[in-house]
Formats: structure tokens, sequence, C-alpha cells
């Protein structure tokens, strides 16, 4: 139990030391994951988001996904999200991921991912991107891990450029042979505007694998 808080305040930290001068934000999700078989996995996950420093809430959003493995290292995934807020406003966005992982080391996990959003309601979403996202992740223990990921986000609908850099640190905690918990700290760094924009976001994510 001291390991889990020690990498909380690794969370904690950061979130501290930046966001009194930023917007902080929240997402809050819980996943169901279905493994099918070995190569085919589903998974629902919805997640409710608030922003202007947890003060107000923004909007709520459903994930379906299936994801598809080919081998040990390479995996797809399609993912839908249906988006609504409390304007009752709707929408709704694929993304198509390809993913690639290898281990570096006994305990520690490089994985490259690349994910394509296709927004169906252009009022809603706005611009398209494609993201190119490099993750590390290290197992401190049997129930424990380490991650951290800079998530890279280009427009292409108009041209292509980069419109933001997610920075990401996160712990994951297995509760139980179906449960588990994460928490990350998300660093959202906006370019190109008219001035530069940061948005601190607060994951946190319970996730129950049923058979």
């Amino acid at each position: 139990m001291h390991r889990f808080y020690f990498f909380v305040a690794i969370i904690i930290i950061p979130i501290i030391s930046f966001a009194q001068e930023n917007d902080l934000t929240s997402w809050t999700c819980f996943q169901v994951k279905h493994k099918l078989n070995d190569k085919y996995q589903i998974s629902i996950k919805p997640t409710l988001r608030s922003n202007n420093d947890l003060s107000e809430f923004d909007n709520i959003f459903f994930d379906v996904s299936v994801n598809r493995k080919f081998g040990e290292n390479l995996s797809f995934k399609i993912l839908n999200r249906l988006v609504t807020d409390f304007d009752n406003r709707f929408g709704s966005v694929f993304f198509f991921d390809m993913s690639y992982k290898t281990k570096l080391r006994q305990n520690l996990t490089l994985t490259g991912r690349s994910r394509y959003h296709l927004g169906i309601n252009k009022n809603y979403f706005g611009s398209d991107f494609l993201r190119i996202e490099p993750k590390v992740k290290f197992k401190a223990s049997k129930n424990y891990n380490l991650s951290a990921a800079a998530d890279f986000w280009y427009h292409t609908n108009e041209s292509f450029r980069l419109q933001r850099i997610r920075y990401q640190i996160g712990v994951g905690f297995r509760m139980t042979n179906r449960t588990s918990f994460q928490l990350a700290y998300w660093l959202e760094d906006f370019k190109r505007l008219r001035r530069n924009s940061k948005i601190h976001i607060i994951v946190t994510n319970l996730v129950l694998d049923i058979e």
C-alpha cells in the first residue's frame, strides 16, 4: 500500500505545481472489457468530463471499441465515441488505431500508437486529427505499473500542422483478477493559437474485465 501512495504522489505533485495558472479538468471513467478470444476484445467506456477547475460538468461520452491483435506485438482498434453536453448537443467521432509494442527490458515496454480522428458531426468536433503517441510502461511489481507518454495531434482538415501535445504520466493498480484502477495526469499544450494555452487533466478509470 505504501507503494501505491508513492505512485499517487508522482501524479499529484505536478498538478499542485502547475494547475494554479491554467484550467484544471477531470475525466472520470468506468470501463468494461470482454475478451472474445485470443485475437478480439470489445470494450464499453462511459466518461464524465468536468472543466473550469472542476466546478462545471463539460460533457458525457460513451466509447464502444473492437480491438484485433495480430501476433504478440501488433494490434488494430476501431472506436466510436458518442458525445453529449448539457446544452443538448450531440456528436460522434470514429477513431482508427494501430499499435505496436516491444519489450525494452523484462519490466519495460515501449508502445507506438497512431490514431486517426474522423468526426461525423463537424459542427461539434471541428477538425480531424492524426495522432502519434509513443508510450513507455514500467511494471513496478505484480500489481503496480507506471507509464509515461507524449501524444502529438496534427490537423488534417486544412494543413498538416501540430495543433497540440498531450503529456501523460500514470499509475495502474491491479485490485483483483478482474478489476483494476488507473490514475493519470495529462498536460495538454495547445500550439499556434493567438497565445499558447495549457489544460491540466486528472483521469481516473475503474476497469472491469468480464468473461
